[in-house]
């Protein structure tokens, strides 16, 4: 066996065991809310036709990321790159987000795969880098509509309720925040960015200034370039934020969808999407694999408030994950051990 094969097989293992940690954690957590009979029943009483349609509509979220990926790839890059091949960076990149701290680890490994593929480094993260800039704008935006949307009803049940979704806004708001200066004012952040890294030289946590300068103005000047692509392309731009906006809104569906397959009404559809947008909004930046904990912590409390007399939340909750988490990591897993970086065509 070659060393690419040991190091592959080695890190099989540790997404499985990875997985397999979260998935006992998470189904314990479900048990001790519902119980067993209460699962059962619900289990039991569940119309299979409601969660068929959660699971297509999150694969069209899926499917919506995925064509983001083409359309840059091929419109900046000028790459012949097939649908299919969009796909299954898709699929892979999902993968190594959901099962790394932050959800650090897709735009690595997606950028990886396609230099193997002929793609250029810079081309690849760029891209990447893209895609990254309108999801944050479609979130952003998302984030604010339900904040004002949605504050006085979540917001006022519980204290914690509205610490979490003020946190989150902040984050998120900061965030977009430094992507935009970086594009429209990369030579302020890099000057910044040298301040901050002296700081750090003077307390021994960065130990060449000189490397660490030169590697800042580097990223900046990249990131920036990178980024004023898509603002000058216009109708590239719309196409890109169109298709992130349906992302997002469908993968937000999918937990109202398994509500009403459980048994809920119908009519809190507004309820449901925005108590999703304040799971996300409060757990994204959890520094866990998935966001293990936090999400399910922050789904029973948002959605109890929607759905008191609802479905079980426990049993909700462990569908909903099924299909938005465990369900991207097997298929992602499978087409990942199958998947022959060696032997890929060149596309570009």
């Amino acid at each position: 066996m070659t060393k690419v094969d040991n190091s592959k097989t080695r890190l099989n293992k540790g997404m499985i065991i990875t997985v397999v940690l979260i998935g006992v954690m998470f189904f314990s957590v479900v048990w001790s809310i519902d119980g067993p009979d209460k699962l059962l029943k619900s289990i039991l009483a569940a119309n299979p036709l409601w969660l068929t349609l959660a699971t297509v509509v999150f694969l069209g979220s899926w499917l919506a990321e995925s064509l983001v990926l083409h359309i840059l790839t091929k419109q900046l890059l000028k790459a012949d790159q097939p649908l299919k091949e969009s796909l299954l960076l898709g699929i892979i990149g999902k993968l190594f987000d959901y099962v790394t701290p932050m959800a650090t680890g897709g735009q690595p490994v997606q950028v990886l795969r396609m230099s193997r593929q002929g793609i250029s480094v810079g081309g690849a993260t760029s891209v990447m880098l893209l895609k990254f800039i309108t999801f944050q704008m479609i979130t952003t935006a998302l984030s604010l509509m339900a904040f004002v949307a949605g504050f006085n009803f979540f917001g006022r049940i519980k204290l914690g309720f509205g610490a979490m979704i003020i946190v989150g806004m902040v984050i998120n708001v900061t965030v977009m925040f430094l992507l935009l200066s970086t594009i429209f004012a990369a030579k302020k952040i890099a000057t910044l960015g040298e301040k901050l890294i002296s700081f750090l030289v003077k307390i021994n946590v960065v130990k060449n200034q000189l490397v660490a300068v030169e590697k800042l103005h580097r990223e900046v000047e990249t990131f920036a370039d990178s980024s004023r692509l898509i603002f000058k392309n216009k109708a590239l731009l719309w196409q890109t934020l169109g298709l992130t906006l349906l992302q997002v809104v469908l993968f937000h569906l999918v937990a109202y969808l398994v509500f009403v397959a459980l048994g809920a009404p119908l009519n809190l559809l507004w309820l449901a999407f925005l108590a999703s947008l304040f799971v996300w909004i409060g757990t994204a930046f959890i520094p866990l694999p998935g966001a293990s904990i936090g999400v399910e912590a922050a789904f029973y409390l948002f959605f109890a408030a929607v759905y008191k007399d609802g479905a079980a939340i426990g049993l909700a909750m462990m569908v909903w994950r099924i299909v938005t988490y465990y369900l991207p990591i097997v298929i992602g897993m499978i087409v990942y051990v199958k998947d022959k970086h060696g032997k890929v065509k060149e596309v570009y």
